[in-house]
This record gives structure tokens, C-alpha cells and sequence, in this order.
């Protein structure tokens, strides 16, 4: 049995760095699932204005537990497809296109996302602790 696969989209990966999710495992997702960013993500999160030294700190600790889905042919011609078919911005498409490259759940705190009609994909809206 293969495990589950969660794609953190960027206000999920920024709420866990800043708190905001408490940690990671408090998502409540199973212990063997494997966690995995899209290189937006990535891009997004270190290029995060103003940035603190230890929330760049905290932003490359964490990354050192995800796997980063690269730019590749099968997530371009997905992302065309999400892009041709929906009204998101293409950072959007993009990373909801890496999920889908990789058959995993997105992780959103986008609800616009919940909307998608793509066949294959899976979105999971996660919000804020409150």
C-alpha cells in the first residue's frame, strides 16, 4: 500500500511557519503520509516580504521535510489544463497541478479551490486554528 501524498499549497505552508496551524501533524494527517510542496511554494514562501531572519530560519527547517515537486512536463500540461478549464491565477494552477502530477491531496486555505471540477484531483480545505 502506497502512502498518502499531501501537496501544502503556500497559506498552508505559511500559516504552519507562522503558527497559525499549530504544527504540521496537527493537520490531523497520518503519520505515514509524506509531505510534499510544489516549487511555487517554494518560491512563494522564501520570497516572502519583509521576512524575519527566524521566520527564513523556520521557512528552511521545514523544508527540509518536504519534498518539492519540480516544474516538469507532466505539471506544465496539467497546469494548462487547470488554467484552460478554471478562472485561477496560474501560481494557483500551478500548484494545484503538482498534486495532481503526483495523484496527491492538495492542502489549501484557498476555498475557491474546493470549487474545481478536475478530474484526478483531490482538494482538502484546512483553515487556521482559531
Amino acid at each position: 500500500m502506497s502512502k498518502v501524498r499531501y501537496v501544502l499549497d503556500s497559506s498552508v505552508f505559511i500559516s504552519i511557519v507562522k503558527g497559525l496551524m499549530g504544527t504540521a501533524s496537527s493537520l490531523s494527517l497520518p503519520l505515514d503520509g509524506k509531505m510534499y510542496i510544489s516549487v511555487i511554494t517554494r518560491i512563494e514562501a522564501l520570497a516572502y516580504p519583509n521576512m524575519k531572519t527566524e521566520e527564513e530560519t523556520k521557512i528552511r527547517g521545514l523544508l527540509r521535510y518536504m519534498k518539492v515537486i519540480p516544474l516538469n512536463r507532466k505539471v506544465e500540461q496539467n497546469a494548462i489544463f487547470i488554467r484552460a478549464q478554471t478562472k485561477k491565477k496560474l501560481p494557483d494552477c500551478i500548484v494545484a497541478a503538482a498534486a495532481l502530477s503526483i495523484n496527491g491531496i492538495l492542502l489549501s486555505g484557498d476555498m475557491d479551490f474546493r470549487n474545481l471540477n478536475i478530474p484526478g484531483l483531490t482538494v482538502r480545505i484546512v483553515t487556521p486554528k482559531t
